[in-house]
């Protein structure tokens, strides 16, 4: 339950807040289900507070520290958090929705089944962070750092990462439909049976990226940087893959049917089993490639 002492006290301004902060640093803060909708909390220090249930929509809190607070199920929707430190906060259940988070450091941060649609984390460091679940459809994440981020069944539908860096993160089964992921770094990134139809990659950096099972289908990946990377039984139905390198790539029982493979460079790829019916590309392409009749 909320201590109303310390919400009035917070309410007297940043000077006498900060000076009390100093003098008590192991006091325990609860500020669960206050309303502090529309305050100005800039470069205030709101580190390691409950603030679980509260309502901060449309708060500003441009520079504020709260690394390891907990604002689970809190609604900060339209809040303005650009450069804020968030490392380690909880915000599991939360409302971002169109919150501006630029430049905010959410590294290690707990956003499951946060809603984030429409939300503005252009060049935020959201690295280690677990998305599981979380709705970031339409949002902004360009240049933002994903770096082994989990976002398992999150929803990305029309969301911009394009510049983004994404290696090793995780997207297990999660929706990525219409998502603009131009010139994105995508190293080792896991994309098992996620739904990539219609994205834009042209130009990413996936090698050794995993995309089992995946549907891709109309997928534009012109250019893209993709050697080594699995695509077993993924669905890459008249994706563009022209000029792609997917040298060393697996594409077993992989569908390609009208495909794009123009200029593609093919070296030491797997076709087993894969269905090229349809597909665009020269004959010569698959010379040093592997299919099914060299198994026999």
């Amino acid at each position: 339950m909320a201590n109303y002492d310390h919400l009035a006290l917070l309410k007297q301004g940043s000077d006498r807040w900060h000076a009390w902060r100093s003098h008590h640093p192991g006091q325990v803060l609860d500020l669960s289900e206050v309303r502090l909708a529309g305050v100005y909390f800039k470069d205030t220090d709101l580190s390691r507070i409950n603030f679980r249930g509260a309502d901060l929509s449309q708060t500003v809190l441009t520079a504020a520290n709260l690394q390891a607070a907990d604002l689970s199920h809190a609604n900060l929707s339209r809040s303005e958090l650009s450069h804020t430190r968030l490392q380690g906060a909880e915000f599991v259940g939360a409302d971002l929705s169109y919150a501006q988070l630029s430049h905010a450091n959410l590294s290690h941060a707990n956003l499951i089944s946060a809603n984030l649609r429409g939300v503005i984390l252009r060049d935020a460091d959201v690295s280690h962070a677990n998305l599981v679940g979380v709705d970031l459809q339409d949002a902004h994440l360009e240049r933002a750092n994903l770096n082994q981020a989990t976002l398992n069944r999150a929803n990305l539908r029309d969301a911009y990462l394009v510049s983004a860096h994404l290696n090793q993160a995780v997207f297990d089964h999660a929706s990525l439909v219409g998502t603009q992921l131009v010139s994105a770094s995508l190293y080792g990134a896991i994309f098992r049976q996620a739904t990539l139809s219609s994205a834009n990659l042209v130009r990413v950096y996936g090698s050794e990226a995993d995309f089992q099972q995946a549907d891709l289908f109309q997928a534009d990946l012109r250019w893209a940087v993709l050697q080594r990377s699995q695509f077993q039984q993924a669905d890459l139905t008249q994706a563009n893959l022209r000029g792609a390198d997917l040298r060393g790539a697996n594409f077993r029982g992989a569908c390609l049917r009208g495909a794009n493979l123009e200029d593609a460079k093919l070296d030491r790829a797997d076709f087993t089993q894969a269905d090229l019916s349809d597909t665009n590309l020269n004959p010569t392409q698959l010379r040093y490639t592997m299919m099914e009749s060299d198994r026999s």
